[in-house]
């Protein structure tokens, strides 16, 4: 069988630095059949949100505005649905939505420094084995027509 893994997944090996352990308790802790890929962006936005009420973001805008990049990068469908099973979809968002609203809502776990949060982090990879490349930079798709 032939894997085929993402640049990313082959420069990090491990998912060292990804998740604290008490965030893994509470991972496990959620219960639903489907997988839990929103979880953390579930947590992000109730930081988000104890952050505006706090008084450390200033506008609700503001905070809608972070919450919306997060949602921008949970669409898995993209631009076009008609190859997706709908069904199937519809019941894991309706369970999804249900587990974030009725077991997750305003529960994130206790926040910690992370490996990378340190002005001595060093990362996992080197520069060397990665030279830059043509495609990496990012430029949209209509960049070439004139």
């Amino acid at each position: 069988m032939i894997q085929n893994k993402s640049q990313n997944s082959k420069r990090e090996s491990n998912m060292t630095g990804f998740l604290h352990e008490n965030e893994l308790r509470d991972l496990e802790d959620i219960k639903i059949v489907y997988n839990k890929y929103w979880a953390p962006l579930n947590w992000a936005t109730t930081i988000c949100m104890q952050a505006y009420k706090e008084g450390h973001i200033e506008t609700l805008l503001a905070a809608h505005s972070i919450q919306a990049v997060a949602e921008a990068l949970l669409n898995p469908l993209g631009e076009d649905d008609d190859d997706f099973e709908c069904n199937f979809l519809i019941d894991k968002n309706i369970a999804t939505g249900l587990t974030i609203v009725d077991d997750t809502y305003d529960v994130c776990p206790d926040l910690h420094p992370d490996k990378l949060s340190g002005s001595n982090y060093v990362p996992t990879y080197s520069a060397d084995g990665h030279p830059p490349r043509k495609d990496s930079v990012l430029i949209g798709s209509a960049e070439a027509i004139e």
